[in-house]
């Protein structure tokens, strides 16, 4: 399969993925975005969640928030 073929399948995901600033890399961390959800559905607090995904994904607090702030809203399709 060519590559025109493939993204010409996908069209349509990949128009309502850019038109809502979710980026293409953001697939990597839809795990993160699940461990977030889980650990905020035992009660856990924001901030204690923050600090244990931001020490076992080795990324910044601001990184994880712009990640999770991406990743956790509402898209319009």
């Amino acid at each position: 399969m060519l590559a025109k073929d493939f993204v010409k399948i996908l069209s349509g995901a990949l128009k309502t993925i850019s038109t809502s600033g979710i980026k293409v890399e953001d697939y990597k961390h839809v795990a993160l975005c699940d461990e977030y959800m889980e650990m905020a559905g035992k009660g856990l607090k924001k901030e204690y969640i923050i600090a244990v995904l931001s020490k076992r994904h080795k990324l910044s607090r601001s990184t994880l928030y712009r990640i999770l702030n991406r990743l956790l809203r509402d898209v319009r399709t």
